[in-house]
């Protein structure tokens, strides 16, 4: 199965599309830090893999807090495919 969450986007229009190809697919919206909440995730559901997108955030910020993307690679429990 393909568990969708969507961060400021409306999953469900690509969990349709997967749904319409054959995937058991399910989207939900969801809030709050994105390597947080995958983290949770994956932990919770017994991922095989995550896929998410590279977060944008800027050189001071991730000079001070870390970058997002370096938090979910480091604490994930499977491989993680990055985009963009």
């Amino acid at each position: 199965p393909v568990r969708l969450l969507g961060f400021g986007t409306d999953p469900a229009p690509l969990a349709e599309w997967l749904r319409l190809h054959g995937c058991d697919a399910t989207g939900a919206a969801a809030d709050g830090d994105a390597d947080e909440v995958l983290l949770a995730q994956a932990q919770a559901t017994g991922a095989s893999l995550i896929v998410a997108g590279a977060d944008e955030e800027g050189g001071l910020a991730r000079l001070i807090f870390g970058s997002a993307t370096a938090a979910l690679l480091r604490g994930a429990p499977c491989p993680v495919f990055i985009h963009g």
